[in-house]
């Protein structure tokens, strides 16, 4: 599978996010489609799990805002898509939690997990 990570790069002069793209490939998702009703309709309760097997490109976020060109970071709050996107497409995924793995003292995967993001206000 095919996803694309968007970086959360601050803010702009309105106080819209900034986002920067990055694509993985070959990556194992899992996505659960679902919807909680409430009182207004529904509620979007979609979640995922990424397991996501490379470390190449990352930095930590503080030096990621330095030199973000051809890096990576994980952050809560930073969205995922299914795809290669340039865009944030309209229902991306929140990341909402980040385990790092590692095999005797070695980097192994990440495992990211979060949810759709809330359509009601």
């Amino acid at each position: 599978m095919t996803v694309t990570l968007f970086n959360r790069m601050g803010e702009d002069t309105q106080g819209t996010g900034l986002y920067k793209p990055y694509v993985f490939r070959n990556v194992y998702i899992e996505t659960k489609n679902a919807a909680n009703p409430v009182y207004s309709g529904e509620r979007n309760n979609d979640n995922f799990r990424l397991y996501l097997f490379t470390n190449q490109g990352y930095l930590p976020k503080e030096e990621f805002l330095v030199s973000p060109t051809n890096h990576w970071t994980l952050e809560p709050g930073d969205l995922l898509a299914l795809g290669i996107h340039q865009e944030i497409p309209p229902s991306p995924f929140r990341i909402n939690t980040i385990n790092v793995f590692y095999a005797r003292d070695q980097f192994h995967h990440w495992e990211v997990s979060g949810r759709g993001i809330l359509l009601e206000s």
